[in-house]
């Protein structure tokens, strides 16, 4: 078994099968080590080249924000590897910058299943390239406490889980799209968010009119119920498409928020 554990949100699947077609398998065992952020980076650049052709309220300020964390964050890695070669280096800012630079790791950002005894072999796992910092964790004093409390030192196994999340992380708590479609409900206005709380709070187990949810996003309440739910980040989106790890391109309307605990 593996020596520590890792803990992670993001956007997942749990339902993956052997070999299973939604996935490009050669990308996600192989070519995915291999990809790096810097060509991510150029990706994005032209993204945003074609964005720039556009009006501006219609421009994307995902793509803009994207750029400039991934940007800073590659000057982040150039001071962290000029301070390593200073000994009197402030061991708290040795370890920020150290892991800021973990999070341009593209195969860090995604997990694909694994018949390691390590991951869950069912489970497809993405995270924003540039959340990996906020949303990753791992050696972490209190998990394994916790891990102890529970199964004891051994049975490392039983730490391994996918657990979908209610409402989606911080900052994309807000969003919500149409399953069916992937198109945008609300762009995190109060209708929308009124809807999601009222939901939450388990309003609808009661029989209710459907000209609630008609005022709030447009559909009667069993098709409100059935479709709605956390909108996939751009920045999610994005990656995948520049991986090409999905051969299903409608896969990613499948994903819902979700937290990862696993060995490695």
């Amino acid at each position: 078994m593996g020596i520590r554990i890792y803990k992670k949100l993001g956007w997942g699947l749990n339902n993956l099968e052997e070999n299973d077609l939604r996935i490009n398998w050669k990308i996600a065992t192989d070519e995915l080590y291999d990809l790096e952020a810097k060509n991510y980076l150029e990706y994005l650049h032209k993204l945003r080249e074609e964005d720039q052709q556009k009006e501006i309220r219609e421009q994307d300020i995902s793509l803009v924000l994207e750029i400039s964390v991934i940007e800073r964050t590659f000057h982040d890695r150039r001071i962290y590897e000029d301070a390593c070669l200073n000994e009197n280096i402030n061991k708290d800012v040795e370890l920020i910058l150290r892991q800021n630079c973990k999070n341009l790791e593209i195969n860090s950002a995604i997990e694909s299943g694994g018949d390691d005894g390590l991951r869950l072999s069912n489970v497809f796992h993405i995270m924003p390239l540039i959340m990996g910092f906020k949303w990753e964790r791992y050696a972490d004093a209190i998990d394994y406490a916790e891990h102890n409390i529970k199964h004891g030192s051994e049975n490392s196994y039983l730490t391994r889980k996918a657990e979908f999340l209610p409402i989606a992380p911080w900052p994309y708590d807000a969003y919500y799209m149409d399953k069916r479609t992937g198109e945008s409900i609300g762009d995190g206005g109060n209708k929308i968010n009124l809807f999601t709380k009222l939901k939450n709070t388990n309003y609808f187990e009661k029989p209710r009119p459907d000209k609630v949810t008609q005022e709030l996003v447009g559909m009667n309440v069993q098709e409100a119920l059935e479709n709605i739910v956390s909108e996939v980040p751009k920045e999610i989106r994005r990656l995948l498409e520049w991986t090409n790890i999905f051969d299903d391109k409608d896969a990613w309307k499948d994903l819902r928020p979700m937290l990862y605990t696993h060995w490695g």
